[in-house]
């Protein structure tokens, strides 16, 4: 006979699911997430030296302009940016001066991280290491972006999953449930505990960040 499913929470909004949660708690670890989720930090298919030459006649444009300046949202480590100046460093050493360059998170782990790693040292008149939410983002009128940069954010954003049916619109929802003979080790503690079921149930309803769970 096959396992009872318990549900740990009802039908809710993808980004208010459980599963979504946990997994926007990983980026409190800062650097290390990259690493230990294979999560790729380097441009890959974006070449640096492709954008940048994309992003010339902006600069062309803005001559004479007080600052020309550029947003990187969700910038992760800041690696694209990064590549990005030394580019415009290397081939166009002439909009140096012009430019202000914004290299923003979400997170002010990933904020803090870049301000401890030195990336930047050599642009500090140039870059400004900034916690940014795109969702909210404000800026003043003489700061407004020319450019703005975002690699792998879209798919980041809270998403609902929507259906049109015969002329109405549906939203998916996402039930989370574990099986009743499920158990994990909880390595929180020393020395580690087997949780049940019942346990695992009890431990995510006593969390402030799962308030929605049944």
């Amino acid at each position: 006979m096959s396992p009872k499913h318990l549900v740990l929470q009802n039908y809710v909004t993808r980004s208010e699911s459980i599963k979504s949660k946990v997994a926007n708690l990983k980026w409190q670890e800062g650097v290390s997430y990259f690493f230990s989720q294979n999560i790729p930090i380097t441009s890959g298919a974006i070449n640096p030296i492709q954008l940048a030459n994309l992003m010339k006649p902006i600069f062309d444009n803005n001559t004479g302009q007080p600052k020309t300046h550029i947003y990187e949202m969700g910038a992760g480590i800041g690696l694209l940016s990064k590549q990005l100046l030394d580019v415009i460093q290397e081939q166009l050493p002439q909009i140096k001066d012009q430019l202000t360059w914004h290299v923003t998170d979400y997170t002010e782990e990933l904020v803090q991280a870049m301000h401890s790693t030195q990336l930047f040292k050599s642009y500090k008149k140039t870059v400004q290491i900034e916690a940014l939410d795109m969702a909210s983002f404000q800026c003043s009128p003489n700061q407004s972006p020319s450019v703005v940069i975002m690699s792998y954010l879209a798919d980041s954003f809270p998403a609902r999953h929507i259906e049109v049916k015969n002329g109405e619109i549906y939203e998916y929802q996402v039930q989370s449930s574990l099986k009743s003979n499920e158990k994990i080790v909880d390595t929180s503690v020393f020395p580690p505990e087997i949780l049940t079921a019942d346990h695992i149930i009890q431990k995510v309803k006593s969390e402030a960040l799962f308030k929605t769970t049944a």
